[in-house]
């Protein structure tokens, strides 16, 4: 009789509790975990930051605000290259709403998006695509990286970019050269 106590009415009620609360406590993380790898598409986005400023502060200024923008995963910030790495899901916000948040802060004053260039196509065709951007403010080569840096309008009632509308110009051109 005594192997059988545990499972008396209390033993089975007390199992059935324990269950059920691990169940309720394990089942959002799942949810969350689903929700986080399947709607999030992050990719990493460059910005030249050509501020003198190298001090602590600033760079924690920058990390800080940053990271509290909606869709940033990561921030990455090199003083020594200028140069702020963003991980970054436009599902919430344009590309163009991020670069405008960079370029208020104190380090991000006259900061630019650092767009590539496909390998072969004309620098000054793509340029001028991307410039034809509603949004975009200028395009211009960075000639030490070869990179188009991207500069966005700012007021509240100009379009708003995406990194989608920035690729299919820049591959117009590409396609229109070959």
């Amino acid at each position: 009789m005594k192997i059988l106590q545990p499972f008396t009415r209390r033993g089975v009620v007390s199992i059935l509790v324990t269950l059920l609360m691990l169940a309720l406590l394990v089942c959002p993380l799942l949810k969350r975990a689903d929700a986080d790898t399947t709607t999030a598409t992050p990719h990493t986005f460059s910005f030249n930051v050509p501020s003198s400023c190298t001090c602590a502060s600033c760079s924690f200024e920058v990390h800080r605000t940053v990271k509290k923008f909606e869709g940033v995963f990561k921030t990455a910030l090199s003083v020594r290259d200028r140069r702020l790495d963003v991980t970054f899901d436009e599902a919430k916000h344009p590309l163009s709403a991020l670069a405008n948040l960079i370029a208020h802060l104190d380090l991000g004053k006259d900061s630019a998006l650092l767009w590539p260039l496909p390998p072969g196509v004309d620098t000054n065709k793509a340029l001028a695509a991307l410039g034809q951007v509603p949004g975009v403010h200028t395009a211009k080569l960075d000639p030490k990286t070869h990179l188009a840096q991207i500069t966005f309008n700012a007021a509240k009632d100009d379009p708003t970019v995406t990194a989608t509308q920035l690729k299919d110009a820049v591959n117009g051109v590409a396609h229109a050269d070959h």
